[in-house]
């Protein structure tokens, strides 16, 4: 199994903190490409973390059985 270099805490975190990044861009950018594109691939990042969570532990659940 392989250590998590954050605490577990603000590994926990992450995705959550990606999407409000990602809001905060949209927010504070508005209409210009460069918020768009940057909140967006926030956004994109929290949703692929937590795919790639979701995908591991039913990965792990199937070998355990």
């Amino acid at each position: 199994m392989q250590t998590i270099w954050f605490p577990a805490w603000l590994y926990r975190l992450l995705p959550a903190i990606y999407v409000a990044g990602g809001a905060s861009m949209f927010y504070l950018f508005g209409d210009e490409p460069i918020g768009l594109l940057s909140g967006v691939l926030l956004c994109s990042a929290a949703v692929l973390i937590l795919a790639l969570r979701l995908y591991a532990r039913r990965h792990a659940s199937r070998t355990t059985r």
